[in-house]
């Protein structure tokens, strides 16, 4: 029997490798093409590491990742950073209907128009309180901050919310509007007699949570051994916020004392209102596409920011704060000295590829982009939504490299690996948050337009430069926000679908002209989670996706997976991303060795 055992095993090693060479190879050697990512050098002078999305998420990873790697002792620890996108570098977006765009690219995008005109297709305004954002503005001496032209989502002296069909729940007349132009302050006492206490009530919260902002910085700032977060409720947690993100923005309203609808005594005094279905439900399907119980109490609770600050945009476009964080990732690295300055130029690249399968062995991830290529590298950071990224991931059997598993996330290693170190757990699923849809938002851009007087009811010095709309408003005329440029008769609409001829006919008339339709979303993508009211929904993936190492304590050695965008189980925004990649970089450094705690640190609380 023995000896049959024997003869049978010899010839499963003998025929196995000659099946495997029939099979198509994921073997993860370097290229030989350059401008994949990698030369076709074996030798590993450093660290290689891959980022997948080139939006706000990628571009701000690799910068913070060259600020820890030129500012640590062992300068140029790592040997390359080469992130991924499918589009080029300076330019965001194609052409009109395309919808996978937002598979791995980003979901900041600029059109100029002919006249020289620039608006924002994607994400539009930056707050003052967007700490991470205007730091990265500030490091650029080419990128100039400007008041919005469009005032987007942010009620303004020129605003009104709409319930369709003629009909107004609140609209600032042109009285109060010449008023607000000398005393800015009149729009917010506006705001104030219409909705009494509950406008107090959202105005401290909004103020609570630039508090807890500041808390969020000192924390990404700090190398305390207790700032480096594991996912993004740890930190929410640090800071006060995690309730708000397990619960519904409705529960949260509820929590402050919000009413559902306007007392009967408030009905007998002119200009009364309900702040919850007025001005929030306006607010949220603006930014988020989505109503008040469909949102998590933290979500609702960063669109409300606005009220208490200032908003601004990029001169330009938006667009340019992801090439110029790609450009100052380059400049860190022109810094360093006695070493060659094409070296140093070639350890942070932009390739243009879209990856669609990722194969990962102990040791390194093999990227590839169909059948090409692009190279292997240790480290690989995600940086596009999980479930529209359309890309396959696996893990190498360490049996039998030619049979590939799907790759076990959650943190985990494969479970190939019998004596694993205290870093290594069993599997889990994934939670809910992974695979969450992203809704669908249409941007449409029209010129020659003016919005028409008689189908809203309206006089034509009563129409406001912008139009939100309350739930039945959204159901009556499938808009989210209409915000014109009225010198220049150029409108900017967000719809949860695509806007037929007879709609846009019905609001800007015979003569307007579709400059641009964006859409966000199709058969793949979409511009904002959907948050699903919080509770489980809100649970996200750690930021380590998956660890293929042996290492223990945080130094681990071997390839893994990051995952940026899992701060979009709670929040999305240009700042989320921005938070997600200081995390999710932190986290590498430490990893790598590039952060060093001060003893002094060691024995203090946070």
């Amino acid at each position: 029997v023995m000896k049959v055992k024997s003869f049978f095993l010899r010839l499963y090693w003998i025929t196995i490798p000659i099946f495997a060479s029939l099979l198509p190879s994921y073997k993860s050697e370097a290229s030989s093409n350059y401008n994949n990512g990698q030369d076709d050098s074996n030798e590993k002078i450093g660290t290689k590491i891959a980022i997948i999305g080139g939006g706000i998420a990628g571009s701000f990873t690799a910068k913070y990742l060259a600020d820890y790697d030129t500012k640590s002792a062992a300068k140029g620890a790592i040997d390359s950073i080469v992130v991924f996108d499918p589009f080029p570098i300076e330019h965001q977006h194609t052409t009109e209907g395309q919808q996978n765009e937002i598979l791995q690219g980003g979901r900041v995008s600029s059109l100029t128009l002919d006249d020289g005109t620039v608006v924002e297709l994607g994400g539009a305004t930056i707050h003052d309180a967007d700490k991470l954002l205007i730091e990265m503005i500030e490091g650029d001496p080419n990128l100039v901050l400007e008041k919005s032209k469009f005032n987007e989502c942010v009620p303004d002296k020129h605003f009104g919310i709409y319930d369709g069909d003629g009909s107004w729940s609140f609209l600032t007349n042109n009285a109060a509007s010449s008023i607000t132009s000398w005393f800015p302050t009149m729009i917010t006492l506006t705001l104030l007699w219409r909705y009494n206490i509950d406008f107090i009530r959202i105005w401290q919260a909004s103020l609570r949570a630039r508090e807890s902002f500041h808390l969020v910085y000192k924390m990404l700032d700090t190398s305390h051994p207790a700032s480096f977060f594991h996912s993004i409720n740890e930190l929410w947690d640090i800071v006060g916020l995690l309730k708000t993100t397990h619960v519904s923005y409705d529960d949260f309203l509820d929590a402050f004392g919000l009413e559902r609808e306007v007392q009967w005594w408030r009905r007998f005094i002119p200009g009364q209102g309900c702040l919850r279905e007025e001005l929030l439900t306006a607010m949220n399907i603006c930014y988020s596409n989505q109503l008040n119980p469909e949102m998590n109490g933290l979500s609702g609770l960063i669109n409300l920011m606005s009220l208490t600050g200032e908003t601004f945009s990029i001169n330009g476009g938006n667009q340019q704060l992801i090439s110029s964080a790609f450009m100052q990732a380059q400049k860190q690295y022109e810094s360093i000295v006695n070493t060659d300055n094409n070296e140093n130029l070639s350890r942070i690249r932009h390739v243009q590829a879209q990856i669609t399968t990722v194969v990962s062995d102990m040791n390194s991830m093999g990227l590839w982009s169909e059948q090409r290529n692009m190279g292997k590298f240790d480290i690989v950071i995600l940086a596009a939504p999980l479930q529209n990224s359309q890309i396959s991931f696996f893990t190498k059997s360490h049996f039998d490299e030619a049979v590939l598993h799907s790759m076990p996330m959650h943190g985990m290693v494969d479970s190939d690996v019998e004596e694993a170190g205290e870093h290594h757990r069993q599997a889990k699923p994934l939670p809910p948050s992974a695979t969450n849809d992203y809704t669908e938002v249409i941007t449409t851009i029209v010129s020659s337009a003016t919005v028409k007087a008689n189908y809203v009811g309206l006089a034509d010095s009563k129409v406001p430069t912008s139009i939100y709309v309350t739930e039945k408003g959204r159901r009556m005329e499938g808009i989210n926000e209409i915000s014109c440029l009225a010198e220049h008769e150029i409108c900017k609409v967000l719809s949860p679908q695509r806007l037929s001829t007879e709609t846009l006919e019905n609001l800007f008339g015979p003569n307007h002209k579709i400059e641009h339709v964006k859409v966000w979303g199709g058969d793949y993508g979409g511009f904002t989670p959907n948050y699903n009211g919080g509770r489980e929904h809100a649970v996200p993936t750690p930021f380590l996706l998956y660890d293929g190492g042996l290492g223990t304590k945080g130094l681990a050695e071997g390839s893994a997976l990051y995952y940026v965008n899992s701060v979009e189980a709670s929040i999305a925004s240009m700042e989320a991303s921005a938070i997600g990649a200081k995390s999710v970089a932190k986290l590498i450094a430490q990893r790598l060795g590039l952060m060093s705690v001060p003893s002094s640190q060691r024995s203090e609380e946070l």
